[in-house]
This record gives C-alpha cells, sequence and structure tokens, in this order.
C-alpha cells in the first residue's frame, strides 16, 4: 500500500500537514502578531492616516480669539504674542496634536510650565504615558510612565487634561478611532498579506505531496529544494523547475488578485469615516458634483469640527485660561466654508434696502441677530450728514477700514471704533449689511453649552 506524504509551505516556512494541531496554524496574522491597537492601525491604513489627519488640520486652522474679561487681547492672525501669552505662540500646533490625540485615544495632555508668576510655556505629553489618578474627590494627580521605566507623579494643577466624556465617571468613552479599529484592521491586513505575498515570491500557499513515506532527511531536502527555488520573492518570481513525477504540487491558498475585492474595500473604508465623521468625499474627493462638495465641507464643519471645538474650548478655558482670567474662543464662523450662505444673505439684504424697506425689517426678515445692548429700531437711525471731510471716497475708505476692524471681532460695539466720518447709526447699518462678507462675519454662532 502507497502512503502519500504531505508537506504544507506558503513560500516562507514549510511543515507538515500532519504535525499542525489547529488551522491557525496556518492562518495569516497581522504584521507581527501583536494586538491590534488605534495608534498602531493609524500607522498603517492609510484612510485612517488621512481622516485623523484631515480632523487635526481643521482644528489647527480654526480661528481663535483671547479675551481678558470683554477685552480681546491676542488672535489667530497677529504676529507676536503680546507679554504674558507666549505660551500660546505654538497654539495652532498644540490644537492638531489635541484632535488627533482624542480621535485616536479619547486622551490628550499639556504640561504647564511656570515660573513663581505665571504659565510661560507648554509641554505636550504622549497621552500613552500619562493615567490620571481618581479619588472619590476627582483626579489627586497624574502618573507619567517613561520606556525606560521611570514613573512620575505630576500635579493636578500642572496638567491639562482633556478627554471624550462618555459614561464612565473616571474613564474617556471610546476614541473614534477604536470604533474603527475593526474596518481599519481588515485594511491593515489586505495591505500587509500583498507585501507578504510578494516577499515569498508571489506564490500561493502550497501542498507538496510525494509517494511513499520518505526518510526526514529527504523531506527536509524537498523542503529546501522548494524553498530555494520558489521562495525567494523577486529573485525566484519567475523562475522554472523542473518536478519530479513523485512530487506533486497542489495549490490551497489564494493569491492578490482575490483581494481586489472593491466592494469590501469600500465598505470599510465608509465604516472609518464615519466613525470618525468624516464624509467620504472630503478623503477621497469623489463627490458627484461641487454642490455636493461643499455640502460635505459643510456638514463637515457643522456635525463633527465645531462639536469638538467646543469640547477642546471649554476645557481648556476650565484648566487653562480661566485661572488666568483669560477665555480663549473659537470663531468658526469667520471660516470660507460659511461665507457662500452668508454673502448670499448680505446680498439679500442688499436688495431689499435698495427696494425701500427699512433696515430693521429686512435684518429680522432675515433673522440676523445684532451685538449686545442693540435693537433693531437703532438701525433705522437717520445717518449722520456727511461733511466735506466726508467725501465719497472717505467714506468708502472708512466703511473698508470699519468692516476690516468688525470682522476680527466677536462681538464688536461700534461706539468702539472711532471715526470722523461715520456715525453710530451708520457703523450698526454697516455690521448688519456686511454680515458674513468676504471680510468675515462679525457675528459669532451659538457657542452656548457642551455638545
Amino acid at each position: 500500500m502507497t502512503t502519500t506524504k504531505t508537506q504544507f509551505f506558503d513560500g516562507a516556512k514549510s511543515m507538515s500537514l500532519e504535525s499542525l494541531l489547529t488551522m491557525n496554524e496556518v492562518g495569516y496574522s497581522f504584521g507581527d502578531g501583536k494586538q491590534l491597537t488605534p495608534q498602531r492601525v493609524y500607522g498603517a491604513v492609510p484612510f485612517l492616516y488621512r481622516c485623523v489627519d484631515v480632523r487635526a488640520n481643521a482644528m489647527a486652522s480654526m480661528p481663535w480669539t483671547i479675551y481678558r474679561g470683554q477685552t480681546e487681547i491676542a488672535t489667530d492672525d497677529i504676529d507676536q504674542m503680546p507679554a504674558g501669552l507666549e505660551f500660546c505662540a505654538n497654539l495652532p500646533e498644540y490644537l492638531y496634536q489635541i484632535e488627533a490625540a482624542l480621535c485616536l485615544s479619547a486622551r490628550a495632555y499639556l504640561l504647564k510650565l511656570a515660573n513663581t508668576v505665571r504659565v510661560v510655556g507648554l509641554k505636550w505629553l504622549d497621552p500613552a504615558t500619562m493615567d490620571p489618578v481618581w479619588t472619590p474627590q476627582g483626579i489627586s494627580g497624574f502618573r507619567r510612565t517613561l520606556s525606560g521605566g521611570g514613573v512620575f507623579a505630576l500635579p493636578p494643577e500642572q496638567v491639562v487634561y482633556l478627554w471624550l466624556k462618555g459614561t464612565s465617571e473616571v474613564q474617556p468613552r471610546p476614541a473614534p478611532a477604536a470604533a474603527a479599529l475593526a474596518a481599519a484592521g481588515v485594511l491593515a491586513s489586505i495591505d500587509d498579506f500583498s507585501r507578504a505575498f510578494f516577499e515569498r515570491g508571489a506564490i500561493k500557499g502550497t501542498l507538496l505531496t510525494v509517494d511513499g513515506v520518505p526518510a526526514q532527511a529527504e523531506r527536509d531536502r524537498l523542503k529546501a529544494w522548494w524553498a530555494r527555488a520558489f521562495g525567494r520573492g523577486g529573485k525566484t518570481a519567475f523562475a522554472a523547475e523542473v518536478v519530479a513525477a513523485a512530487v506533486k504540487p497542489v495549490t490551497i491558498g489564494e493569491g492578490v488578485s482575490e483581494l481586489g475585492n472593491s466592494t469590501l474595500t469600500a465598505e470599510k473604508r465608509e465604516d472609518i469615516a464615519t466613525a470618525l465623521g468624516v464624509p467620504h468625499s472630503i478623503v477621497l474627493s469623489n463627490a458627484a458634483n461641487y454642490a455636493t462638495s461643499a455640502q460635505d465641507v459643510q456638514n463637515f464643519y457643522n456635525q463633527t469640527v465645531q462639536p469638538a471645538a467646543r469640547l477642546i474650548q471649554r476645557q481648556m478655558n476650565d484648566q487653562l485660561f480661566a485661572p488666568m482670567g483669560l477665555r480663549l474662543e473659537f470663531r468658526p464662523e469667520s471660516l470660507q466654508v460659511y461665507q457662500a450662505d452668508e454673502n448670499l444673505r448680505a446680498t439679500t439684504f442688499k436688495t431689499y434696502i435698495e427696494a425701500g424697506l427699512q433696515h430693521s425689517l429686512v435684518a429680522q426678515m432675515l433673522d440676523i441677530d445684532l451685538p449686545q445692548g442693540y435693537d433693531y429700531s437703532d438701525i433705522d437711525a437717520p445717518a449722520q450728514v456727511k461733511t466735506a471731510a466726508g467725501t465719497d471716497k472717505e467714506r468708502r475708505a472708512e466703511e473698508v477700514r470699519f468692516r476690516k476692524w468688525a470682522a476680527k471681532r466677536r462681538a464688536p460695539d461700534v461706539t468702539r471704533f472711532t471715526s470722523d466720518v461715520l456715525s453710530d447709526a451708520d457703523k450698526l447699518a454697516l455690521l448688519v449689511e456686511a454680515q458674513s462678507s468676504e471680510t468675515g462675519a462679525p457675528f459669532p454662532l451659538d457657542w452656548g453649552g457642551y455638545p
């Protein structure tokens, strides 16, 4: 009776099929076989990387203003921070890191660098090295563990701790990337399998069957020959060998052609984009038309970026700015993404005014909010009579100067803008007419409350 001995070979290793204890031994594992984490797949899956990068870039480019009381003392577009605010010089970079960390681990940390008087700088802390120490009274401090084994205790007042609050009292809710981990793992496995497939000579998993019961030395010689002939990557990708009739290679695995499942890939990408709150068209630029793309961008800012900005704004104010008598406010209304709709409203306002309707009536029709302390009747106050100094050219120049001044302020007080040509009523009318024009919206969206 002839006995057939079977060897399994996948291009990199060969083993006796009878020696396999479970089918897991011939399965495929991602990377080095370690457990998948959001941080690992973030560096391995381009689509997840891009989604996180889109969110972090959107946060880093968010316009902001820092106030002391009602006085504006710094904005995102100034060249140099005033005295006492030098620690905000790299705020956009910190906002990028904060948003990326919240996407990947639901936590972010900044270390306050202070002298005996005030905060003079900030330092980014890797969330993987940090753990809050909770007591029944709240956080009593933080434990920082470095890769070398050093453990350091940090007092709570020295650390800015931002986290995505969920149902747990002491733990953040799952990070967006954690929700996308399964989908990202599929894409990572596809990429890793493709790489390993070509590294193994672009051959599929193969069984080598021989007649009889060859000695162990013969089996080893056969495995060595097969690996030498076909298992050296690109060097043997097109090799030709003469095989004895007694050796029968039987292909049992799959190749890269079977991985070309575009439907599966698209579904997993959509899962990642959904978990991260990023429209698919933004990441791949595959919107059907311009209108769809513009609406996707606006939805992205309305439903993802603004809630994230409110969360960061509130926690940074509570832990960093408020103890210093300061307040950070983001100004998303001045972003270009909101200008198209507001430009249309400004054009409509002007059309109605030129048709003879009252400023106050048109402002109410278009649901335009006025600065605190003003009502719609103030818009209808008679304009100041032009003097000899207020020629048309001077007036136009003054209007331009006023619009630029107002665009940089969240709630501009017209009495603070000094002008020999424009009255307060003139300035208020310009404020309403130019609301959210291309120079920037002087009125904010509603930023009250927590998302």
